[in-house]
């Protein structure tokens, strides 16, 4: 489509009224730019179309990012980013590697749309600002490229960077912080089942901080937002507890409310929740005393006083020299009756000769 025939869109229209507007002084260099709800109003464009006017206001070097004040009018520094704060830059940079990859690899084809600013804040929980910064960065390296109306498209390999130069390398598949980003499971679901995989292999244990937003934003390259989610999903599957702080713990429990407790009574809870979700299934046997001590640190006693209190709660039974085996489920108490058992006193009688350890 040529200039000519592309002049009486409303979309290149609002760039030149704008652009005319910021440099006969209105607004001034460093005030905010024309907002995206008013001038997509005033010119009939939708967001879309609106963030690629913003986005042809700055490849016209009428628009700049200050690093406290966002996007203002006024020249840019070096780079296309230029001022956005470091949490912010290293966000964009991901989902712009994310992009760029899948643009690499085929799943986005040359000159199919890489997404809109709607579409990338739903995959990524990011804002539409930052959005509409993803495709720019995408497009300023060369693997995508926009046309009039505001839309964005995947480059030929003729026209790709070489190596990528500029985007963050890609999570290599089958990494630590391995995610797929095109799977129908939420990422937020994905990144709560690996966290919880580390209990299930006990490398969280019970009572032990589970990683704070920014250790999960880092190692799965997910934005704060999802995060926090994650630690929500946690706590919604019974993995974890927040506390005061908005610390979040594996288990039941928080670290205050476990140190209360016997340590008879924190193994059997920690077992009991360990049965709860199904890491020790019914018919199977409870780790051994031996195993409980080591892991605990405690004395024989203290490991036997906890094993008693499961079997008479309801957990589990006795089964001699065969070891201690986990009841079916529908026997197993309920949580008032849980609750009850470890709070009435029925016992008491288990905490003669059980020391603290």
């Amino acid at each position: 489509m040529t200039a000519r025939a592309r002049g009486g869109q409303p979309w290149d229209r609002a760039v030149d009224v704008l652009a005319a507007r910021i440099l006969g002084g209105e607004p001034a260099e460093g005030a905010p730019p024309p907002d995206v709800a008013e001038f997509t109003e005033e010119f009939g464009l939708t967001l879309e179309q609106g963030y690629w006017v913003w986005r042809q206001l700055r490849k016209r070097r009428l628009l700049r990012l200050h690093p406290r004040h966002g996007l203002v009018v006024g020249p840019p520094g070096d780079g296309p980013l230029s001022g956005l704060s470091a949490r912010k830059e290293g966000m964009v940079a991901r989902v712009a590697s994310d992009l760029a990859e899948c643009i690499r690899v085929g799943r986005i084809a040359p000159h199919e749309p890489v997404g809109t600013v709607r579409e990338l804040r739903t995959r990524y929980s990011i804002s539409a600002e930052m959005a509409g910064f993803v495709l720019d960065r995408v497009e300023y390296h060369g693997w995508a490229y926009s046309v009039p109306g505001g839309r964005t498209f995947a480059a030929p390999p003729r026209e790709w960077p070489a190596g990528g130069d500029g985007l963050l390398p890609h999570v290599a598949a089958g990494g630590a912080g391995a995610v797929d980003r095109h799977s129908p499971i939420p990422l937020y679901v994905q990144v709560a089942d690996r966290v919880a995989d580390r209990m299930r292999r006990r490398e969280l244990r019970a009572g032990d901080p589970v990683p704070g937003e920014v250790v999960l934003s880092r190692e799965y390259g997910i934005s704060p937002n999802l995060a926090r989610r994650v630690h929500r999903e946690l706590r919604e599957r019974g993995l974890a507890v927040r506390v005061a702080g908005r610390r979040n713990f594996a288990g039941w429990g928080s670290p205050a409310t476990r140190e209360a407790m016997p340590v008879y009574r924190v193994i059997a809870c920690d077992l009991a929740w360990e049965i709860g979700q199904g890491w020790i299934a019914p018919g199977r046997v409870i780790p051994s005393p031996h195993a409980l001590g080591r892991r605990y640190g405690v004395s024989g006693l203290t490991v036997r006083a906890a094993a008693r209190l499961l079997v008479e709660a309801g957990w589990a039974r006795s089964y001699g020299n065969r070891g201690i085996g986990v009841l079916p489920a529908d026997e197993w108490p309920s949580p008032e009756l849980w609750d009850e058992s470890l709070s009435d006193g029925r016992d008491r009688g288990l905490e003669a000769g059980v020391g603290a350890d």
